[in-house]
C-alpha cells in the first residue's frame, strides 16, 4: 500500500481503534484489513464507513462477529 493511501486510512484507523477498544480479542486487525480494502477500492464512502463504525461500537462481542462475517460477504459480493 502507498503512502498516501496510508495517511489517508489514518483517521479511519483511530476512530476504528476507539469503536474496539471493548473487542481487544475478536482478531481486529484482520477485520481493519477488511474495512481498509472497502475504502481504499472505493466501493465504501466515508458515510458508509462511519455507520458501519457506529454499529461496532455499540455492539457485542456476538455481533460483532455477526457484523464482520456480514463485512466479508459484502467484499466477495462485490468482487463479483
Amino acid at each position: 500500500m502507498n503512502t498516501k493511501r496510508i495517511n489517508l486510512l489514518s483517521p479511519i484507523r483511530e476512530r476504528f481503534d476507539m469503536c474496539m477498544v471493548n473487542h481487544e480479542d475478536l482478531g481486529s486487525e484482520e477485520l481493519y484489513d477488511e474495512i481498509a480494502r472497502m475504502i481504499s477500492s472505493k466501493k465504501w464512502d466515508s458515510q458508509k464507513v462511519e455507520l458501519y463504525m457506529q454499529r461496532l461500537k455499540n455492539s457485542s462481542p456476538e455481533e460483532m462477529e455477526v457484523l464482520f462475517e456480514e463485512l466479508k460477504s459484502i467484499g466477495r459480493e462485490e468482487e463479483n
